[in-house]
């Protein structure tokens, strides 16, 4: 059994191959391929091409390498939801799901420190009479 992520690489390089790929075979045979990966490339060569849906896909499988795959499944299938079909977009919901709840903002108690940075706002008062004193030369 080949190993469709040790052929990325490679894929990536040529990604024509990748619909004929035995690796790609093995995988869906074995049932580790996703049917949702079926979708969003069938979805990424519809709007992109061949060649680059190819590798729009490849960029997608390649998030699994460094994310847990679930989770790539999982952003896949909100991207679909969404109606985003795009590499990028994936990449995106996917760094949404791995990123913690975001602390509050800090509140800002006493902003008395920084009135010695207030100023006026400025006037054009001195430009206006600037222009009406040339216009009335002309």
């Amino acid at each position: 059994m080949v190993e469709l992520d040790h052929y990325l690489g490679v894929l990536e390089r040529k990604p024509g191959a990748l619909r004929n790929a035995l690796p790609l075979a093995q995988a869906r045979a074995a049932g580790r391929w996703p049917a949702i990966y079926d979708r969003l490339w069938q979805e990424l060569r519809a709007r992109n091409g061949e060649a680059r849906g190819n590798r729009a896909l490849i960029d997608v499988l390649l998030l699994a390498r460094d994310h847990p795959a679930e989770t790539v499944h999982r952003a896949v299938e909100i991207a679909l939801e969404r109606g985003c079909h795009d590499s990028e977009a994936v990449r995106s919901v996917l760094f949404s799901l791995l990123r913690p709840e975001r602390d509050p903002p800090p509140r800002l108690e006493n902003l008395g420190a920084l009135e010695r940075f207030e100023r006026p706002a400025p006037t054009v008062a001195d430009y206006d009479a600037l222009l009406c004193a040339t216009a009335g030369a002309l």
